[in-house]
């Protein structure tokens, strides 16, 4: 840490509250500081003077917020175990990386459901709805006014912005996202610091009235329990693979079947005359207050596992010690294969027996509509296919070569380097190559999928440079602008180099020396305004003296060291 976050002297740095989110204890903190030795330690971190983004729940890892959460007695990796939700979704939704998460030294990166992958920011999982969750935080009537009795003011809790709960745990009464008079949101959308719940709104209506809730379902009671229960457990001993595979195994039951992993979350919380339910993995309006989870088992994260205890009627304690030891045992749920997998489990005889269903369904479709099928049989068990249908003894299975031919030409033909990564499942020329030339097909997939990152990651580079020519670029230009210098902001820097504000900061985050650049010219600024004043008396043909310098460039005369003062006479008199 550098020697000027050492010798700061904070005042009062209040702790957090019970159950109080990161964005509502860095609230405080400032207020309580008072907003002037608030920007001076933001700067001595390396920010600007204010936080420029949504520091609410969960947040990517920032040398500079680092640097903050160790001058304010605590950590990042203890403030995202304790401010944050982030325990709820690793319960559920640790990915299987030895990797830590950045910033950490034992926090599992989560995973993510929608690539299957391990997500590349947490901050996707915070207060931008996610699976259930609105793009505003909520906040409980009967909590502000406890809260205020018990604490002295109202404050953000991490349990009200859970997925799939709009009820508190505590009183049960419904959670609010705005005033329920003239309907002011509590929580603005900008990405600043976020502002205090209060008793009262603008509108002069008082906030912490509940109008009454409905009486709740005992499955939507159970919700509740689970996901605060999977929001203060420890780190988990598992991975997603390990939950994933005890859910299958409860689905498919020892002796009967429980029913599909829809059927189960549907009718389960459908027939308790709660909320509605939606099966989806797109994206629900902003004031959609509905339980939402994602449409298949593979997918499923936090908020479908905790959906599933409850349908299952698994307690939480037995369902945690069910994972520890899928894990102990290494039993994991293997994601079923996007490329060739399920040619190859497919069965000659379950195709026999598929083919014979579809055509008694759909008699006028030839056998070749169902691709699949169709080729497997034509290349494994030919004889059984022009026995049930003797018109496919007209059609000719192309050769080796050829498929080969096709596929390579397919691939050449696409456009864009993720369409390069697409397999076309409609292709008869490759599901024929996974069927009798697999070794070959899986060779040409790894091959391309190796030179389309290569060039994924040289375009990348190349925006990179861009972006970082645009923004010296503009330094230099605010540098050499006639007007009276400023301090140089990543906002300012960003507008005069066409950039979003998240793209100039990315930048910056990943070029040191750009950043030192801007640091030294802000730390500069005095010295910069005083020579922009000689430079302004001087070609107005004004006497250059320290009053007449100092009224010019904005500053006090005291504030003129006799350094500066004579480097502007050594300038203009060549002295």
């Amino acid at each position: 840490m550098s020697k000027s976050t050492t010798s700061l002297c904070l005042p009062f740095v209040p702790p957090p509250y019970p159950d109080e989110i990161l964005g509502s204890w860095l609230s405080r903190v400032s207020i309580s500081m008072g907003g002037g030795a608030w920007r001076t330690l933001l700067e001595a971190v390396g920010f600007d003077r204010r936080l420029q983004a949504p520091y609410f729940n969960m947040v990517d890892y920032d040398y500079r917020l680092n640097k903050l959460f160790c001058v304010l007695g605590t950590t990042y990796e203890d403030n995202l175990l304790k401010l944050t939700t982030l325990p709820y979704w690793l319960t559920f939704a640790a990915s299987s990386s030895l990797n830590p998460l950045p910033g950490t030294s034992k926090i599992p990166v989560p995973f993510g459901s929608r690539s299957n992958v391990t997500l590349s920011s947490i901050r996707s999982l915070g207060v931008q709805r996610n699976l259930g969750q609105r793009a505003d935080a909520r906040y409980c009537p009967e909590c502000l006014l406890w809260d205020y009795q018990n604490v002295g003011q109202p404050y953000w809790h991490r349990a009200h912005q859970l997925p799939n709960i709009f009820f508190c745990h505590k009183h049960l009464c419904e959670l609010q996202t705005s005033c329920p008079y003239c309907g002011f949101t509590c929580f603005p959308s900008a990405k600043s610091m976020v502002t205090m719940p209060a008793i009262i709104c603008q509108c002069g209506k008082r906030l912490n009235v509940s109008r009454g809730s409905r009486v709740l379902s005992l499955a939507e009671l159970k919700l509740i329990n689970v996901s605060i229960r999977a929001l203060h457990h420890e780190l988990p001993e598992w991975d997603y693979r390990h939950v994933h595979a005890h859910f299958k195994s409860l689905l498919a039951g020892d002796d009967s079947f429980l029913g599909s992993y829809k059927d189960v979350l549907s009718n389960t919380f459908s027939l308790s005359g709660g909320t509605k339910v939606i099966l989806s993995s797109g994206r629900l309006g902003r004031a959609a207050a509905c339980l939402s989870f994602r449409p298949n088992l593979n997918a499923a994260s936090a908020p479908e596992c905790c959906g599933l205890l409850v349908a299952l009627n698994v307690d939480f304690d037995s369902a945690t010690k069910e994972f520890r030891k899928c894990a102990l045992e290494g039993k994991i749920l293997v994601p079923q294969a996007k490329t060739g997998g399920h040619i190859n489990t497919t069965t000659v005889e379950a195709s026999r027996l598929a083919l014979l269903q579809l055509q008694e369904q759909h008699p006028l479709r030839p056998p070749s509509f169902y691709q699949k099928h169709y080729w497997l049989l034509k290349l494994k068990d030919s004889d059984w296919l022009y026995k049930h249908f003797p018109k496919t003894l007209k059609t000719l299975v192309p050769s080796l070569l050829s498929d080969r031919n096709n596929i390579l030409a397919r691939h050449a033909a696409r456009q864009t380097e993720s369409q390069k990564l697409l397999q076309v499942n409609g292709s008869a020329a490759e599901i024929r190559a996974r069927i009798r030339d697999f070794a070959w097909f899986e060779e040409q997939r790894v091959s391309i999928q190796v030179t389309v990152s290569k060039n994924i990651d040289i375009a990348k580079k190349a925006v990179s440079h861009s972006r970082l020519t645009a923004l010296e670029k503009a330094l230099n230009q605010v540098l050499e602008k006639e007007q009276r210098p400023s301090r140089i902001f990543t906002a300012t820097l960003a507008s005069i180099a066409g950039l979003s504000h998240s793209q100039a900061l990315d930048t910056l985050y990943a070029n040191a020396t750009l950043r030192r650049r801007i640091a030294e010219a802000n730390r500069d600024k005095k010295r910069r305004q005083l020579l922009w004043a000689a430079q302004q008396l001087s070609a107005d043909g004004i006497e250059l003296n320290k009053k007449q310098i100092g009224k010019r460039a904005g500053l006090p005369s005291v504030d003129i060291s006799d350094g500066i003062l004579k480097e502007i006479y050594s300038l203009y008199f060549n002295e």
